[in-house]
């Protein structure tokens, strides 16, 4: 992973370059595709999602909650709460991308 494309969200845009650097070296990225589970809820977080293209939709008992896109970071409460995932989420257009590793 490059430092410079995780430097783009907004998110690790304040980043200390030695910093994204150490990011960028345990990412990863992923393709999923439209209609994918990316996160389930009621599951245990060990990841959170950068999106770099594509879009995701974000439902709660089969409601929308969020359509997210480029630039935006889902799956971060869980983690840092560390706490069940209290949503689901899926890839509604193709080339989502996780750019955070499994701990």
């Amino acid at each position: 992973m490059d430092a410079a494309r995780l430097k783009k969200i907004e998110m690790f845009a304040s980043l200390a370059d030695e910093d994204l650097e150490g990011l960028a070296a345990v990412a990863k990225e992923k393709h999923y595709d439209k209609g994918e589970k990316i996160i389930r809820v009621e599951t245990w977080p060990h990841d959170l999602y950068a999106i770099e293209s594509g879009t995701v939709e974000v439902t709660r008992d089969g409601e929308l909650i969020a359509r997210l896109g480029a630039g935006d970071v889902v799956g971060e409460t869980g983690v840092v709460k560390r706490a069940l995932r209290n949503a689901d989420v899926s890839a509604a257009q193709p080339r989502g991308r996780r750019l955070l590793p499994h701990e």
